[in-house]
């Protein structure tokens, strides 16, 4: 709109508007800092030194506590209004006072009523005109970019680098014009050199010093030499608030003097307004795009950041905090914070002047004076971290505004000193202790603890869309690392990012939603249509798609993508906004200062102490039962010092009699809860040789033939299938060995959503369609989940009973183990509280397992087009989306019956189920009982561990050691000489496994899983070790030093 259009709008607008309840509004020009004093004749006089100069004296009626009444000539450069002759009185100290001013002798008049209306509208325009440029710049970029090919990066990155360049210098120069909230916005944005390109952050490092005015004798109600011996012209620091001056007491005592700037409420307020606006309307164009949180949280801060008086007492409550902690006599070195704050001079505090001792410091981030005083910078980010940490996790009350300008290194101590605490954030205890969970939720890549704690602190998901948490766990949980390093890790991410869309974009469906580009009706040009996918032909490479016009095109697959997804989070919670912008702060510091720090693991041990709630260190260290050597126990005390384990079990029974009987650490790193002897662990592939003893159990009396079809026990397996015959020669014992060709069925759903095999049923439908990717018995393929639900699915043919129960009655019954033998704790199972109680919660080792991880993805990148291909990449993203552990700590996962993967044992009922397969198979044993009464289960001990012969090295990633050989349903563990042990290991650690050789049974239960199996070959070879025997082969060495660290 022309000026003139305006003008008519906001005489429009002014004609229903009541004089009184007009606002003043900043100009758009730049203000600079404000004189210090102003005389009575309306020019300015200024010194260096207020003690030379008397203040004015007290005026009149108007001025409140003695203060003088300060005027602004006509037309200066440092006025707020125009006064035409009259004074402005500023000498209320409430806040309505310097928000509203009044003219005296009562109502404004029409003409000022006008001309504040009209700053209003100007600075509303004002910041709409940003908004629109800035989207409409965007915007033109994209469609620039989409013009060209999809990899011609380089012509891309130069477009976008101009767009940068020119936006940049155009935002910066609005935001100091516009001041109040806008400069802190600025201020935030410059401290995140980890994601913001370079114009950005060089052109808004000017917000970090934006000149503002002061008043000074007007809040502390005297004369300022009654005060000060001397106050100093030149401010230190300029902000969006206020500016602050150094100056020394009368008692000769260097202090700072920090004054909030006039009618910065009124400007800040009416900015959150415009905020909303812009929000509302972004939301309405996204619905993805929410930014009311975000308004929220600053709307309730504002106000508190505006009261120094408040500020004050924020300070002095974190200082407090800061003691107590201190005090505390069992502080760890990794708990222990070194930062200093400046003390406020209570005496001197107002809502709008605050009076601080005087700190001789400079900013955090000055790298010049950082290397001229030699500040070990790494060190200096760490103490913040650990101070903001602190604040966080244990006290519950912090700094939601740490950016640089409020953070100092003294030039003494060298410690970092922390400054402004006029926006803080209180959490109640339980969201503090959700944080907590969060935090260490996110250093044990813990998928369900994680959103446990989500939820615990308000997070709102979106049910109908996937919810990708470990996405979430490497974005807002990365490490700080610096500038250069931090663009270059977010370009590799927004690239991984955009191959992982364009990877599901391609993966086109029957009814899928779709985006299809066309040729536009100017040559040359583009266009994008929403549509459905009809059919899709695979050999010729197109999709018919129903276009949102009606048509029906049919059309190469290149041009047509699935549509973007939604995000899955529905609402942030307003806590998260500061926790989420204290994180991104440090991440942005650390650029700044070209530092790294992995400010989660700096974070997570003061997260661990708030969750453990002053408990000693010691109960996570304990082990304790039945080790006459010592040596094990040993072992295990150490792992647990060096945090290779959280919490553990170790059995050993040598012929029907407990040798080493003991247990370590905690179930959970979320509580001081020790483990127990019953504790029950999810051992993941340990699952699978108590499934298949189960099945030899029924063949042994009869009810199951090893060399049988799968089909007689169950017909539709093949009658199902598109090719029956494919499936009518695979057998039992082809599906005990891994030979089944089954490997990949139901990969495809798993792959979409993990939870989908908590249904038995749509797995045994899977499983009944597929069709073998070899001949039965051609090829040994490692089944890491369809091999449970082959078996359940052949004993419920059989007997009609469940796998679970057979291994609930038939094997751990007999045994008195029943409460900690468990194939899927059954509906309700994960709830009750006596199990509940009694559950080691799961929780990775991080690098072990970002490494698996890496072998799994590059297994499913390799993969190309072809059917056969995309059925392989299917199957590695299914072991992807299981490769995290942690997602079989939900309920859902633990009750479901997942016969390959979710077992949950003790130790002890472990290593008794083993010993007495061992003791069934020994020509004499020293078990009455006998859970195999023929003699034709010793026999196929004896003859298929009797040594390796016709087991087949499988090789996969799921696998704990990466390889394997199986049989029988077992996996095999070979020796140099005699018998092979026979048992399973699970990935991350547990592991179970009779060993005829020395007529001992061995169970280890972890619930700190590693994806290299070092922690268990560790303990395994101790306790052959102690027990003066050799170890199978693939325990024979211990690990490695480097391995260790």
């Amino acid at each position: 709109l022309s000026s003139a259009a305006r003008f008519l709008l906001l005489s429009l607008v002014i004609s229903f508007c009541p004089y009184s309840h007009c606002l003043p509004a900043q100009t758009s020009s730049f203000v600079p800092p404000t004189p210090l004093f102003r005389g009575k004749d309306k020019t300015v006089r200024m010194t260096s030194q207020f003690s030379t100069r008397s203040a004015p004296a007290a005026s009149s009626s108007n001025s409140k506590r003695g203060a003088p009444t300060m005027c602004l000539p006509p037309g200066s450069a440092v006025q707020d209004e125009v006064t035409s002759a009259q004074d402005i009185d500023i000498g209320s100290t409430t806040p309505s006072d310097d928000e509203s001013p009044t003219i005296r002798g009562g109502t404004p008049s029409p003409f000022e009523a006008i001309r504040f209306r009209w700053e209003l509208w100007n600075r509303q325009t004002t910041v709409f005109y940003i908004a629109l440029r800035l989207f409409l710049s965007i915007k033109m970029t994209q469609w620039k970019c989409n013009q060209l090919s999809m990899d011609d990066e380089e012509a891309q990155e130069e477009i976008w680098n101009e767009t940068h360049e020119k936006n940049a210098k155009f935002l910066v120069s609005k935001l100091i014009s516009l001041q109040g909230l806008w400069v802190k916005l600025g201020q935030f944005l410059s401290s995140r050199a980890d994601v913001m390109p370079e114009p950005y952050l060089r052109e808004l490092k000017q917000c970090q010093d934006e000149e503002i005015k002061a008043q000074i004798e007007t809040e502390l109600g005297a004369p300022l030499q009654d005060i000060f011996r001397e106050v100093d012209e030149t401010p230190l620091a300029c902000a969006s608030i206020g500016q602050v001056h150094r100056a020394t007491l009368k008692c000769g005592k260097l202090v700072v003097i920090k004054v909030r700037k006039k009618k910065v409420a009124s400007r800040m307020l009416q900015d959150v307004a415009n905020l909303e606006t812009i929000g509302n309307i972004g939301r309405a164009l996204d619905s993805d795009f929410d930014m009311r949180p975000l308004l929220r949280e600053w709307s309730a801060a504002i106000p508190n950041e505006l009261d120094f008086a408040k500020e004050s007492s924020n300070m002095q409550r974190v200082q407090a905090n800061f003691r107590n902690w201190r005090r505390r006599s069992n502080l760890e070195s990794d708990i222990k914070v070194d930062v200093a704050f400046a003390q406020v001079e209570e005496e001197f505090v107002s809502e709008k002047v605050l009076v601080m001792s005087y700190v001789d410091g400079f900013k955090v981030d000055d790298q010049e004076e950082l290397n001229r005083h030699d500040v070990d910078a790494e060190d200096t980010v760490l103490q913040i971290t650990r101070s903001l940490a602190l604040q966080i996790f244990n006290h519950g009350f912090f700094n939601g505004d740490p950016h640089p300008g409020n953070l100092m290194v003294d030039r003494g101590s060298k410690r970092p000193v922390l400054l402004d605490f006029g926006i803080v954030k209180e959490l109640d205890e339980e969201a503090r202790l959700s944080f907590a969970k969060l935090l260490v939720a996110a250093a044990e890549q813990d998928i369900n603890g994680l959103l446990e704690a989500l939820n615990g602190v308000g997070l709102k998901l979106r049910p109908e869309v996937p919810f990708d948490a470990q996405l979430l766990i490497k974005y807002f949980f990365r490490d700080a690392k610096p500038r250069e390093e931090a663009k270059q890790e977010h370009k590799e991410r927004r690239e991984e990012y955009r191959q992982k869309q364009e990877k599901e974009a391609r993966a086109l469906h029957v009814g899928d939603k779709v985006d299809v580009r066309l040729a536009a009706m100017i040559p040359g040009m583009k266009t994008s249509k929403q549509g459905e996918v009809l059919a899709l032909d695979e050999s010729g490479g197109t999709a018919t798609v129903l276009l949102s016009s009606g048509v029906t095109k049919t059309l190469p697959r290149d041009n047509v993508k699935v549509q973007k997804k939604r995000s899955p989070i529905d609402a942030w919670p307003d806590s998260f906004i500061f926790f989420d912008r204290v994180t991104g702060l440090l991440r942005g510091l650390a650029a700044n200062m070209n530092v790294s720090v992995s400010y989660i693991s700096v974070m997570t041990p003061f997260a661990r102490a708030a969750l453990m709630d002053g408990s000693e260190k010691a109960t996570a260290l304990a082990v304790s039962g039945l080790d006459s050597r010592g040596a094990v126990s040993a072992r295990l005390q150490e792992m647990l010092a060096s945090g290779d384990l959280l919490g553990a079990q170790v059995c050993v029974m040598q012929r029907g009699n407990a040798v080493v009987d003991v247990v370590a650490g905690l179930k959970s790193p979320y509580s001081p809860d020790a483990v127990e002897h019953d504790s029950l662990f999810n051992c993941f592939s340990v699952t699978k040789g108590v499934a298949a003893a189960a099945l030899h159990l029924l063949a042994d009396r009869g009810h199951i033939e090893l060399s049988a079809p799968v089909s007689r026990y169950w017909p539709e397996f093949a009658s199902q299938c598109e090719d029956p015959a494919s499936k009518d020669k695979v057998t039992v014992e082809h599906v005990l060995n891994h030979q089944a060709g089954l490997h990949r069925a139901g990969m495809e759903e798993l792959a979409k959503d993990p939870y989908s095999g908590c249904d038995s049923e749509a797995m045994f439908r899977a499983l009944e369609k597929a069709v073998p990717t070899s001949p039965p018995g051609s090829e040994t393929q490692y089944h890491a989940l369809t091999f449970g639900w082959l078996l359940d699915r052949i004993v419920r043919g059989a007997v009609n009973q469940t796998i679970a129960q057979v291994v609930r009655e038939e094997l751990a019954r007999p045994l008195g183990m029943q409460d900690e033998i468990k194939v899927g704790l059954g509906a309700g199972g994960a709830t009750d509280p006596a199990v509940k109680s009694r559950l080691a919660q799961l929780v990775v080792q991080r690098q072990a397992f970002d490494q698996t991880a890496r072998r799994v993805k590059e297994a499913s990148d390799d993969s190309s087009d072809s059917k056969k291909d995309a059925e392989s990449g299917a199957d590695e993203e299914a072991k992807t989306a299981f490769l995290n552990p942690t997602l079989f700590n939900s309920a859902r996962l633990r009750e479901a019956s997942i016969p390959a993967a979710n077992g949950h044992f003790s130790a002890r009922g472990l290593a008794r189920l083993y010993d007495a397969l061992l003791s069934d198979a020994q020509s004499e044993g020293a078990h009455d009982l006998k859970l195999f009464p023929t003699r034709r289960w010793s026999e196929t001990v004896r003859g298929q561990f009797g040594g390796i012969a016709g087991a087949a090295q499988v090789e996969d990633n799921l696998i704990q050691a990466g390889s394997a050989r199986f049989g029988q349903g077992f996996a095999l563990f070979p020796r140099k000489e005699g018998a092979a042990c026979f048992g399973h290991a699970g990935v991350g650690g547990s592991v179970a496994f009779a060993d005829p050789e020395h007529g001992i049974s061995v169970a280890i239960t972890l619930n700190r899983l590693g994806g290299d199996g070092r922690t268990t070959r560790a303990i395994v070879h101790e306790i052959y070790s102690s027990m003066g025997l050799e170890p199978p082969e693939s325990y024979r060495d211990a690990p490695t030093v480097e391995e260790q660290n």
